[in-house]
């Protein structure tokens, strides 16, 4: 049994005094006797038996006047070890409160990081567009040039990839990278090839991540042969993150000036929640 005694002279209380009341006790009782002639200065007096421990649970705490053995102290309140209270914000939890239906990737960051799912995210991927000059709209060759071309897989009109000089390997690109990519978020690309002969030319469809450091981290790519009837070549790849997104075609095969491969409805983006088609 504990009791709380006063020392006060008119109390009368004389025994052997054990031990002080427990400071975070001591602090959350003196306000509830202040101003009643009581002093504010307790003992805990006890007999018989040896002192278990105190239970401070919800009392007030602070740096100089601690919990106590198997308390905590957490925002000037104490509680049990194992028995601390969640921080109470949404990222509390392991999930980072954000559902795993819209998170963005891997890292659980900015929910979707403004990055649609099932969104072709490419400029005139059908190669309809032409530029002043003459160009396409929305993509160039970083070897070779790309011109549109009569004929298409689904509309009247496609792109046509075409060497500028000797034994080239042509790339095909976009103007513009696929911004805030992040950790594990899953690309998907695609893009439609014919030859210009039935001897057949291969040619590499690839995600790429591009740092702002210069660095590139670029996907395995998917290889295939194409000859004179439109073939679908796809590709996907899990991003890196911090960076910005590029689909790439490439041919493996080699062409002289004015010679080429036709490319028409490409596609690039982020996969839906059942992955890429």
């Amino acid at each position: 049994m504990v009791t709380l005694f006063s020392l006060s002279p008119r109390s009368g209380v004389r025994g052997p005094i054990h031990r002080a009341p427990h400071p975070a006790l001591r602090a959350d009782l003196s306000p509830l006797f202040a101003g009643r002639g009581i002093p504010l200065a307790f003992l805990l007096f006890v007999t018989g038996c040896e002192l278990g421990p105190l239970d401070v649970s919800g009392l007030r705490c602070a740096a100089d006047r601690p919990c106590g053995d198997g308390f905590v102290c957490i925002d000037e309140q104490c509680f049990r070890e194992g028995e601390v209270p969640d921080a109470g914000t949404p990222d509390a939890g392991v999930d980072g409160g954000v559902d795993v239906g819209t998170d963005a990737g891997l890292d659980a960051g900015t929910p979707d990081a403004g990055i649609p799912r099932g969104v072709n995210l490419l400029t005139n991927p059908g190669f309809e567009q032409l530029t002043s000059d003459g160009g396409v709209v929305g993509w160039r060759a970083t070897t070779g040039r790309v011109l549109r071309a009569d004929g298409g897989h689904a509309g009247v009109r496609s792109g046509r990839l075409q060497s500028t000089g000797s034994q080239q390997s042509l790339v095909l690109i976009p103007n513009d990278d696929v911004d805030g990519p992040e950790l594990g978020m899953l690309f998907c690309a695609s893009v439609w090839v014919r030859g210009e002969r039935d001897a057949g030319v291969d040619v590499t469809l690839a995600i790429r991540d591009r740092f702002f450091d210069g660095g590139v981290s670029t996907s395995s790519g998917t290889r295939i042969t194409v000859r004179t009837n439109w073939v679908q070549v796809k590709e996907e790849f899990a991003t890196i993150g911090t960076s910005t997104v590029q689909v790439r075609l490439t041919t493996n095969s080699r062409f002289d000036a004015g010679e080429g491969v036709f490319v028409d409805d490409a596609w690039l983006s982020r996969a839906e929640l059942t992955g890429c088609p």
